[in-house]
């Protein structure tokens, strides 16, 4: 098995405390990249996991995995903004900028737990005591998170569990 490179993380002082700032995933091959990943996020998943009723912590890495390209977007590293989210009110490409991991997993949850597309996703967290991740998968790809049609989306999201799971699962455990 190929050993990833791990993700650079910077911690900077902001107005309210520590920030960690991530780099762009130094990896090329695909299961050093999914690796770093998983392992540069997991406990931020946890975390958001914990906010969001037990969203299953493979659901959000491949969420957040599929919409950074594992983290090596230029873009998403610069933005700190790992899941895409836009600026409410704005364009599609016109995405927040958090300044590090910790506003940008506040944020996320935050969008979960109170945006009104998501109403569906939280009712299924509610009614359950073991969320599964692709029950999660179906309502998120259906309530237009993405631009893509919901079966497209639905289906990258699927691969991206797949990918964890085939290429972190000795070192992911949910």
């Amino acid at each position: 098995m190929n050993r990833y490179l791990d993700i650079p993380v910077q911690t900077v002082m902001v107005a309210n405390g520590a920030e960690e700032l991530v780099g762009k995933n130094p990896n090329s091959e695909p299961t050093p990249k999914v690796q770093a990943f998983v392992m540069s996020f997991a406990p931020t998943a946890q975390w958001v996991s914990r906010q969001c009723y037990g969203l299953p912590q493979k659901f959000i890495l491949a969420h957040w995995g599929a919409e950074s390209g594992w983290g090596s977007t230029a873009a998403s590293q610069r933005a700190q903004n790992w899941a895409s989210i836009c600026v409410p009110g704005g364009k599609t490409e016109q995405f927040r900028v958090y300044a590090g991991r910790r506003e940008f997993a506040e944020s996320y949850a935050r969008l979960l737990k109170q945006g009104s597309a998501y109403a569906e996703l939280r009712k299924y967290l509610a009614s359950t005591e073991l969320p599964q991740t692709d029950r999660c998968i179906e309502i998120i790809a259906r309530s237009g998170y993405s631009a893509s049609s919901s079966g497209s989306y639905e289906k990258l999201l699927r691969d991206c569990v797949a990918s964890i799971e085939k290429r972190a699962g000795d070192i992911f455990k949910e």
